[in-house]
């Protein structure tokens, strides 16, 4: 696995994360890894006001959801985790995104508001990076004529695609650079993040992406290894430096 080229770059703009990515980090334990990476970076981590919605004001209200949403309120009051003031408009993204696959003439809902929010803000911001685990909101991104056969498999019909509709949609949003909470964490470990939370040592970061994998981030075993070797040959290569 090659290391992702525009990491030099997050590190000097912000990074805008959907409600999969932050509660993902947050249901596994690991806000405080990826506060170190706040801190370690001169990035700034942003949430959209439906984001914040999602994952902090109204799972404040349900028992079974109110500890991550604990986590994640933490890391606002703490600074190192943002919520965008101004209001956003995401209309427009919403619309388009929902008005592309069509099944008996009915349009297929693919993105919520909180996708849209964050989608919006991005551009808005010209932010470095998106973070989001939400597998259907990346493959309408980036595989758009895989997530048609996926739609197609999931509710056995005939999926037709509005074309245009995907054509300015993808003139929008297609260029977004996007991660998933497991790339953030295997980064923040390459840098020396893990450090108040896990032992810095290989087998904290596999436990780490085994279980964002397990919790809905989607990352294959395959990934997983990649990223074990390369962050492995990474660490005894700044220790042979430094000894």
């Amino acid at each position: 696995m090659k290391e992702k080229s525009f990491w030099k770059g997050f590190f000097l703009n912000e990074i805008v994360f959907d409600s999969s990515s932050i509660i993902s980090v947050s249901q596994n334990c690991l806000m405080k890894v990826l506060g170190n990476l706040s801190k370690k970076t001169t990035s700034r981590f942003l949430i959209p006001r439906a984001v914040y919605s999602e994952s902090v004001k109204r799972p404040l209200e349900i028992n079974k959801f109110e500890l991550n949403a604990l986590r994640i309120k933490k890391a606002i009051d703490s600074k190192w985790l943002q919520v965008e003031k101004e209001a956003i408009d995401a209309s427009k993204i919403e619309s388009l995104a929902n008005n592309i696959f069509f099944s008996e003439q009915k349009p297929l809902r693919i993105i919520h508001l909180g996708e849209a929010e964050t989608i919006a803000l991005y551009l808005k911001r010209n932010a470095s990076i998106l973070a989001i685990d939400e597998r259907t909101t990346r493959m309408l991104i980036e595989e758009p004529e895989n997530l048609a056969k996926k739609l197609r498999f999931n509710y056995r019909k005939k999926i037709k695609t509005n074309k245009v509709n995907l054509r300015n949609f993808l003139s929008v949003a297609g260029n977004i650079k996007m991660v998933r909470s497991c790339d953030l964490i295997a980064k923040a470990f390459d840098l020396g993040c893990f450090e108040g939370e896990l032992e810095s040592s290989v087998k904290s970061l596999e436990a780490a992406l085994y279980a964002l994998k397990f919790n809905g981030c989607a990352v294959s075993m395959e990934e997983i290894k990649e990223y074990l070797v390369l962050l492995n040959e990474n660490s005894q290569g700044k220790k042979k430096r430094f000894q």
